[in-house]
């Protein structure tokens, strides 16, 4: 190899490449700098999971607002009177069932959907059959569950027919959900 072959070599090179061989080097960020990109990334994850968490567990999502009464877990004590104020409600007595004014109310169960009628029984009726507890509604929640967070927790019992569940309250009435049309 001699002088006059490695001066035609740097002939052939590209005006570019010597360019950018002179220009020096971007300095890479240093290894604090890459920690504290990971840390805020790690924040940001546990405060997105953190906010799942209360929105979809306990309850903080929107839904509809109760009374005092109802989002205490208690409930109004029954008149005898039908929510537009008429005495007597269906004639037969407390025994039979009486009517609450109450919110909406839904529970899932397989594939059914039943949906609290507002009216209470102080006793099951003959045949009916338990289903177990009630779990609250969440993305795979397991059967059966409802969208009351007062009744988690509370023994779900099913008429012999299927028409009709039937949640045991605190106060020892049983409250009522009807299968829903399709």
């Amino acid at each position: 190899m001699n002088a006059e072959f490695l001066l035609q070599a740097m002939g052939l090179l590209d005006d570019d490449l010597v360019e950018e061989a002179l220009q020096p080097a971007a300095p890479r960020p240093s290894l604090l700098t890459q920690a504290r990109r990971w840390v805020s990334m790690a924040a940001c994850l546990a405060l997105l999971l953190t906010a799942g968490y209360l929105v979809t567990h306990l309850g903080m999502g929107g839904g509809s607002s109760g009374s005092a009464s109802t989002s205490a877990g208690g409930s109004a004590p029954s008149t005898g009177t039908s929510p537009d104020g008429a005495a007597g409600g269906n004639g037969s007595g407390s025994a039979a069932g009486t009517v609450e004014p109450q919110e909406a109310g839904t529970i899932f169960l397989a594939n059914q959907v039943y949906c609290l009628t507002g009216e209470t029984v102080s006793e099951l009726p003959a045949g009916s059959s338990p289903l177990g507890q009630l779990s609250a509604l969440y993305p795979d929640a397991p059967s059966p569950s409802t969208d009351r967070e007062e009744y988690v927790g509370c023994a779900l019992f099913q008429s012999g027919d299927g028409n009709q569940l039937y949640v045991q309250r605190d106060d020892g009435l049983w409250a009522v959900a009807a299968l829903a049309e399709p």
